[in-house]
């Protein structure tokens, strides 16, 4: 068969894809790399390497060489070797090599078929005329034509089982092969051999001390299991894979570890059985495999001498280890004989040895050898191995039901079947032991080793049902809280204390479960239960104060522990629970100083990490929680709370950035707490990022609704999304939750900007009824009434508003009215109608005492004026004399006035000459506000 034609082979590897050979290669990846590695040394430098692996048959040892052949071929890590190599890569049997000749002819006939060349082809035609005329003459023309052939290239020569090469050259063949290769040193070699032979071991050899040898070692089961589910994952059996990597698909594998031994071919034999579970499907297959692997342990044992025949037939009768003496015994020979057989029988890798004392026990290296004698056996009915088989396939339990339903059939029904199984329920019987439930064992142990969780749920329902154990209760309900799987752990920890009233360790299981379902009260009498089973118990005393402060019993929680570390006051889970009982009392400067002590003593931790920073944050220690965090190089995590805090530490802080970074992780496991909103949005309006500031405004607003949260987002939204946006918020909230009573003021202030005076006065008219005092109100109304009810209505409404107030108005809030009322003035009524209201409103801040706020409103109103750029408008030729004789007294309002004027008349005339009456700082001033660039000197 051509190479590549198949995806799986169990004797003919090499006639497999290269792509079917990397997926079943396994365990051998280090072997691999160092035999390339030494190829391509020997194709691209002097020194030449020989590499000889040694391993039985079946031990993958053409798989290996098939796949260093494929990846030199194709791997583009190797081209430099490849430019460099000509490759002749031999059969896996040469039987024709009966001299040196053939071995050269041989060689020769697999360059041609690698490369295709006619020349060459054409030249080992020649040797066959030429060994018409003479044999000597045939030797020398191969041996020319192959150093003719291979000049300036490194011959990389592929053989297998080169002991039978050997024996066909002799020894005057092998002298012939050796001097070639040393009088032309172009050779490397990479070669397979069953076992070492003397060709190679014998110091009179002429390959003696000449090869690299490297063994093949057996699989391990992991190993075995890795084979195996590559091949089910290649034969598209997805099924098969998964089910490998779990404890009871690990289980079967066992099983066919027991009898394959570690040999490559074997597993590959023995996989068709790993999906099958009933005695019905098994039988079949494990015959047709008996009947596959006979003619090939019958040809191993041919291999040896009688003796060794003898001892291997003896401990195929056996299913246990025996010593020297036993076996010499029972094979009728000398210790001495029995000695050096069972020596060169292990190193043949037949047997295995183990050392016990000074007694040494052997054993087959592989169970499947018994088929060649068991096969054959007339003593018996059954077939050994396959009692053997389903001894490690099945339970007790399970062999006993499967013979129970037989009985039930007819007599002669599936009789080798029931056959089997009485022999294997007797063999129970005399020894109890469950291979299978023992395989499981140690799969259970493996996946608590490696917190396979999964694996656990899998396998210890099965353990429990064929021989219970509180061990595994535990396991299993410790599987289960580590899954979330809180119900089942109930359920788990009442089966079990009702089998194990006195395994305390399960009972511990209930508190922590009813935790998690938040079942509190319930929790809280559970863990009064474990106190009780053991009073002096640290740890359980700690987990019950724990649940005391989750129950919202937080004082209790704290003298619990203060009790406890008055007796061991270096208990740090005490030490932690006091940190929480004190975070909870909101005593948080305590709480600050001893979670300072956790950390001390565990700075790893991160509940007590949290802890010690939101201790900080209700303290308002923004920059010490800030700084906490960037000294530990860690941010507080957790939940999103504690991270929308953080955030909020670092918009405070100034370092928006850094907010909108953890606000954004916060989110990504909290997305619905509109608090998180809000701080982004503070933080993106402060960036200057005003559109998502608003969105997230928005989001925020949909989210929640509580006053801390509304008044802000509204006030943010107002100034990054505009009045529009404003209203359609406060729309949506009172669908959702009727009126909200916090949000007035960003309802009126957005009416107004949206010149709605009316609507405005309504609802801040609803506000000052509700309370007369509110002085932030009443200096709404006064902006509201400006636009509803006239200039007069409003003065009247302010002049209430400054009289009569024991605390006085915020000055910037009655500039920011004044303004306010003023703009609103001069864009209803324009701006002749607003400078002749001036005299008015001057006489009423006079009558206040507010007259000081006259040039910071000027000021103010003179930047919004330049901003609308209408002073080129005719009207503030008859606007602006009127102002000036309102204002001109007033020391304070002369600049904002000279300003005003030096800005009216170059609007109107465009004369840049207007702009030098302003001295220098005044005029720069005015330049930057209304964002002219002007030469020096006056313009034509």
């Amino acid at each position: 068969m051509s190479r590549g034609l198949v995806t799986t082979s169990r004797y003919s590897p090499g006639n497999m894809s290269g792509q079917a050979l990397e997926r079943l290669f396994v365990g051998r990846d280090a072997l691999m790399k160092e035999v390339l590695k030494r190829i391509t040394v020997s194709a691209t430098r002097k020194e030449k390497h020989f590499i000889l692996l040694v391993g039985p048959r079946g031990m993958g040892k053409t798989h290996f060489v098939s796949l260093a052949y494929h990846k030199l071929k194709t791997d583009p890590a190797y081209a430099s070797a490849r430019a460099r190599l000509k490759i002749a890569y031999l059969n896996e049997e040469e039987w024709g090599v009966a001299s040196f000749l053939d071995l050269l002819v041989r060689i020769l006939r697999a360059l041609v078929s690698e490369r295709g060349d006619p020349e060459l082809s054409a030249g080992i035609n020649r040797i066959y005329e030429t060994f018409k005329q003479s044999p000597e003459a045939a030797l020398q023309f191969a041996e020319s034509l192959l150093i003719q052939h291979v000049q300036g290239s490194t011959l990389l020569l592929i053989c297998e089982n080169l002991s039978d090469l050997f024996e066909g050259l002799d020894t005057e063949g092998q002298q012939r092969w050796r001097a070639l290769i040393q009088e032309h040193p172009f050779w490397t070699i990479l070669a397979t051999t069953p076992a070492l032979f003397s060709g190679v071991k014998l110091q009179t050899s002429p390959f003696y001390n000449f090869f690299n040898l490297k063994p093949l070692d057996r699989l391990d089961f992991d190993t075995a299991t890795d084979l195996l589910r590559q091949k089910a994952l290649m034969e598209g059996r997805t099924g098969l894979a998964n089910f490998l990597v779990t404890p009871t698909g690990r289980a079967r594998v066992r099983a066919i570890h027991h009898l394959a031994g570690g040999n490559h071919r074997v597993y590959v034999i023995l996989s068709d059985f790993l999906d099958e579970e009933s005695l019905e499907e098994l039988v079949g297959p494990f015959m047709r495999m008996a009947d596959d692997l006979t003619p090939y342990y019958q040809d191993r044992m041919r291999q040896l001498a009688p003796q060794q025949r003898k001892i291997i037939e003896l401990l195929c009768q056996e299913s246990r280890p025996l010593i020297v003496k036993d076996i010499a015994m029972r094979a009728l020979i000398s210790q001495q004989v029995a000695a050096k057989q069972l020596g060169e029988l292990a190193k043949l890798q037949f047997l295995v040895s183990t050392k016990v004392g000074r007694e040494s026990y052997y054993e087959l290296a592989e169970p499947l050898m018994r088929i060649c004698v068991d096969i054959k056996d007339n003593r018996t009915e059954h077939f050994r191995l396959f009692v053997d088989f389903l001894r490690h396939w099945f339970t007790g339990r399970e062999l006993r039901a499967q013979l129970e339903l037989l009985m039930q059939a007819a007599p002669e029904a599936r009789r080798i079947d029931r056959l089997h199984l009485a022999v294997a329920l007797q063999d129970f019987d005399q020894n109890r032991r469950e291979p299978f439930l023992e395989h499981l064992d140690v799969e259970v142990r493996r996946c608590i080793e490696f917190r396979d969780y999964q694996g656990l749920v899998d396998a210890v329902p099965r353990l429990l049902n064929e021989r219970p154990s509180s061990q595994y209760y535990l396991a299993l309900a410790w599987a289960l809280e580590n899954l979330s799987r809180f119900e089942d752990v109930l359920k788990v920890v009442d089966e079990g204390t009702a089998r194990y009233p006195d395994e305390a360790a399960l009972y511990e299981y209930r508190p922590l479960a009813l935790m998690r379902l938040n079942r509190l009260a319930e929790a809280l009498e559970a863990s009064e239960r474990i106190v009780k089973l053991k009073p002096d118990d640290a740890e359980v005393a700690c987990e019950y104060a724990a649940l005391l402060g989750m129950n919202g019993r937080a004082d209790l929680a704290f003298e619990h522990v203060r009790r406890i570390l008055q007796v061991q006051p270096e208990n740090l889970e005490a030490r932690k629970v006091m940190a929480v009982s004190l975070l909870d009392m909101r005593r948080h400067v305590e709480a600050e100083q001893v979670y300072r002590e956790v950390l001390e003593l565990e700075t790893g931790d991160e509940l007590p990490f949290n802890g010690l920073f939101l201790s900080l944050y209700y303290q308002k220690k923004y920059h010490d929680a800030v700084s906490l965090a960037d000294a530990a190089a860690q941010v507080p995590s957790g939940s999103g709370s504690i991270l929308s805090e953080y955030g909020e530490c670092l918009v405070i802080l100034g370092r928006y950035e850094d907010a909108l970074v953890q606000l954004d992780k916060a989110m990504a496991s909290n997305v619905g707490d509109a608090r998180l909103h809000g701080f982004k949005a503070m933080a993106l309006f402060k960036l200057g990022r005003f559109e998502d500031a608003a969105n997230s405004c928005v989001t925020a607003l949909r989210l929640q609704s509580p006053e801390s949260v509304t008044s802000v987002v509204l006030d943010i939204l107002l100034r990054s999304g505009g009045p529009a946006k404003v209203l359609s918020a406060i729309e949506d909230l009172e669908k959702r939750e009727g009126t909200v009573k916090a949000v007035w003021e960003q309802r009126t202030r957005a009416l107004l900007l949206l010149s709605r005076y009316g609507e405005a006065q309504e609802v801040i008219g609803a506000v000052r009824r509700s309370d007369p005092t509110d002085i932030k109100a009443a200096l709404l109304e006064v902006e509201a009434l400006t636009g509803s009810s006239g200039f007069g209505a409003a003065m009247s409404a302010l002049d209430d508003a400054l009289g009569g107030r024991t605390v006085a108005v915020e000055q910037d809030a009655l500039v920011t009215t004044i303004n306010n009322v003023l703009l609103i003035e001069q864009h209803l009524r324009g701006a002749v109608a607003m400078a002749r209201q001036c005299s008015q409103l001057k006489a009423l801040l006079g009558k206040h005492q507010q007259s000081g706020i006259l040039s910071p409103v000027l000021s103010k109103l003179l930047d919004a004026w330049l901003e609308e750029e209408h002073l080129s408008e005719d009207e503030w030729t008859k606007a602006l004399p009127m102002l000036q004789g309102t204002f001109g007294d007033v020391p304070e309002c002369r600049i904002p006035l000279g300003l005003l004027s030096v800005a009216v008349r170059y609007q109107q005339s465009g004369d840049k000459s207007v702009l030098l009456e302003l001295p220098l700082e005044q005029r720069n001033l005015l330049l930057e506000k209304m964002e002219v660039d002007v030469e020096s000197g006056p313009s034509n």
